[in-house]
């Protein structure tokens, strides 16, 4: 498995303002507003540390964790040298100078990683008051009128009821731009009044990005995640996979009650796709003894009278975990699982990346368009009947001729 590192940074007049240089062992990050520290899925072995300082010289900094989930006791993260591990709460620091952020991991298991927000703000000034004399008037007064109140009587019309949950998106995202790997987007163990969002976009501006949301778990009816606008919520129906030319747009907005462990998702970048159309005859869409860094896409449609197709798989054999086969964006690695067969009525996207590592020899599949039966109409046309005619019965009548009767012979 593979560590995500994400090193973002938010500000109301700028969506960079995260200075990063090397300072012996640590990365320096200079925070002018909001900056945020992510690693996920992290790896063995691993040995990280940030030195956390605010860019104004009389600011005031504040860490606050999100989340985090290593193994317990032997994967550290230290503020300042106060050791945390594990998937506990880890509890605000707040500094002057500066902070530092360490990581370890050992040799042995791994964990989801962690998420912590840098948040530097400048001390407030204070005017001090001015007294202003109060100025006494002499009270009035106003004889009482003997104009009888008004009544409105009650209407029918039900009470307008406000609201108190979110209904809406976020509207500040934090810009998330992928390459040739997929790039995790998760908020885990999210907290009461979150209001995020993320724009996901492919980092060269080309190609079809894929968006396929792996887990996600709120409190149903109340925590939503935005899937460019379209609400989602609980956790007994996964968004559906999302493809984009340009971006895919994800929020999340959670109430002040009850929390869950949140969502994950995964975004990936191909090439634009080659188109296949299928006619009457089966096509064979396969891919043979590939190469590293690959990025490849198919579009299979059935030409008009074609009508239903399926995707039938042969085989599949892939660098497990690593070189990928999407079948509309749903992943399949390694060899041990054929993809199920596909049905579709108008098209299906096959899309394949590879890293720079091992190969393998690839997969084979084949793609059958057929066309549904079709039965004729009934006609209205009421049945034909032929009326009785009036002509009697015929009968023979019986012949008087006696019967005639032959011996029998020797």
């Amino acid at each position: 498995m593979r560590a995500v590192l994400l090193l973002t940074a938010l500000s109301a007049a700028s969506s960079s303002t995260v200075q990063a240089v090397s300072i012996q062992s640590c990365t320096l990050l200079t925070v002018h507003s909001n900056a945020e520290i992510q690693l996920f899925h992290y790896e063995n072995n691993m040995n990280l540390c940030w030195q956390v300082s605010c860019a104004a010289k009389h600011a005031n900094g504040v860490l606050v964790f999100r989340w985090m989930d290593t193994e317990l006791d032997y994967d550290i993260l230290a503020i300042n040298d106060v050791p945390h591990s594990g998937n506990t709460t880890v509890p605000p620091t707040y500094f002057n100078g500066s902070v530092a952020v360490k990581f370890a991991s050992d040799s042995d298991k791994t964990g989801l990683g962690f998420s912590v927000t840098a948040t530097c703000t400048l001390p407030l000034t204070v005017a001090p008051p001015t007294i202003v004399p109060p100025t006494i008037s002499p009270p009035t007064y106003a004889p009482p009128t003997d104009v009888p109140p008004t009544y409105a009587p009650p209407t029918d019309a039900p009470p307008t009821l406000v609201p108190q949950r979110p209904t809406t998106a976020p509207l500040r995202c934090i810009d998330v731009k992928v390459q040739r790997e997929p790039v995790t987007v998760a908020l885990l163990a999210y907290t009461n009044n979150m209001e995020e969002c993320w724009i996901v976009k492919c980092d060269a501006g080309e190609g079809v990005l894929a968006v396929v949301f792996l887990s996600m778990d709120t409190e149903p009816g109340y925590d939503h995640v935005y899937v460019d606008d379209v609400p989602y919520s609980g956790n007994s129906t996964l968004p559906p996979p999302t493809s984009s030319d340009g971006s895919v747009r994800i929020g999340f907005v959670s109430d002040a009650d009850k929390t869950r462990t949140g969502f994950l998702a995964t975004a990936t970048c191909s090439v634009r796709c080659t188109h296949i159309e299928v006619l009457a005859d089966p096509v064979a869409v396969d891919l043979l003894d590939y190469e590293n860094s690959m990025n490849v896409c198919w579009l299979v449609t059935c030409e008009a009278d074609a009508g239903v197709g399926i995707l039938v798989f042969s085989w599949i054999d892939t660098e497990l975990e690593y070189d990928v086969l999407r079948v509309d964006n749903f992943p399949y690695t390694g060899n041990s699982t054929v993809p199920p067969p596909k049905y579709f009525n108008k098209s299906v996207a096959l899309g394949f990346t590879s890293d720079a590592g091992k190969t393998a020899s690839g997969f084979s599949a084949t793609v059958t368009c057929t066309v549904p039966d079709t039965v004729a109409p009934p006609t209205n046309a009421p049945p034909t009947h032929a009326p009785p005619t009036d002509a009697p019965l015929t009968s023979a009548p019986p012949t008087n001729a006696p019967l005639t009767y032959a011996p029998p012979t020797d």
